[in-house]
This record gives structure tokens, C-alpha cells and sequence, in this order.
């Protein structure tokens, strides 16, 4: 996840993490472009995906992860549309990363609010869960509505939600006793 703070030092001339988006860190045309492709986006989504795959949970939160997951692999190969001056965009593959980043912030909220009615699972992973739930809806809304605080809302967003999805798979992958839902 540093490499969210890091990068930006190296990326496009006047690159604000408060402005700026995490997609146009490897936006096309951009320096450094294939770092956050490969590493923030591409292993990340696989990480993801490899760590769920054995975390027991119920199908549809299952499935809902693996779409996460898998969208976050995707955006790193349809890159952002460029910043103005670095490039002429494709808008096929501009318009694919957003279709996919959407894709994704859906999936990972609507896999909050699955756990939130997990019934099997304890009152403060509940709510936690719909902490995450929320955090993920309140940040998205918040992007459009102060828009000059964009790429802070989305750090502030990605680090939430990678981190409650890691304390997730430790809980459950900790406890046996949690078995999946069949």
C-alpha cells in the first residue's frame, strides 16, 4: 500500500495525493505507469484472490470477494484515461477501467453488507463489517462532492478496506470453528 504515498513522487509533473487518483498513477502515457499497474493493481487483485480462495465463506460472499479481487487485477491492464498534456487517451480502455473500478467498489461493498447479516459471525465483525460498508459509500459519495479531495477520500478508502479485508481472512482463517456456509 505504500506504494499509493510513494509513487507519486515519481509520476506525472503536479501529481496531488489529495487531487489526484490512485488509477492515474497508471494512468496511460504516465511515468512509472507499469509500477502501479503491476504491483498496486495486478498482484494485489491476485493477492486477494489467492488469499481468499482458502478462507471459508459463504458462496455469495465468496463470489463477491472473487469479483473484487479479479476487478482489481483487470484495472491494472485497462489503464486510466492520461492526465491532460501526457498523452492521447484511448477511450476503449479508459472506458473499461472505469467500468471495472466500478465494478469493483461495488462488489466490495455489497461483500461488507453480506457479512453484516452473517449470522454465524460475532457482533463486532458484524459491525465492522458494515463499518467497512459504510467507510466504502461515504468516501465514494464524498469523492463527487469535494472533488478537490478526490485522491485523499480514495487513499483513505483503499487502505480501509485492504486493511479490514486482511483482519477478515485472519479471523477467518484463525478460527476453525467458523466453517464455511454451504
Amino acid at each position: 500500500m505504500a506504494i499509493i504515498f510513494i509513487l507519486p513522487r515519481f509520476s506525472f509533473e503536479g501529481y496531488s495525493i489529495t487531487l489526484n487518483s490512485i488509477s492515474q498513477l497508471g494512468g496511460q502515457w504516465h511515468p512509472y505507469a507499469w509500477v502501479m499497474n503491476i504491483f498496486g493493481f495486478m498482484l494485489m487483485g491476485i493477492g486477494i484472490v489467492l488469499l481468499y480462495t482458502k478462507i471459508p465463506l459463504h458462496i455469495i460472499s465468496k463470489i463477491l470477494v472473487m469479483i473484487f479481487g479479479l476487478a482489481m487485477i483487470a484495472v491494472g491492464f485497462f489503464q486510466h484515461e492520461p492526465v491532460a498534456g501526457y498523452g492521447v487517451a484511448d477511450a476503449f480502455e479508459s472506458m473499461m477501467h472505469s467500468v471495472i473500478a466500478n465494478v469493483m467498489g461495488i462488489a466490495i461493498t455489497l461483500f461488507a453488507v453480506n457479512l453484516v447479516f452473517d449470522k454465524k459471525a460475532g457482533k463486532n465483525y458484524r459491525l465492522l463489517a458494515f463499518a467497512a460498508a459504510v467507510i466504502s459509500s461515504l468516501l465514494s459519495l464524498m469523492m463527487v462532492v469535494f472533488p478537490d479531495y478526490y485522491g485523499l477520500f480514495q487513499r483513505i478508502m483503499f487502505i480501509s478496506i485492504l486493511g479490514w479485508l486482511l483482519y477478515v481472512a485472519h479471523l477467518k482463517s484463525a478460527v476453525p470453528s467458523q466453517k464455511a456456509h454451504r
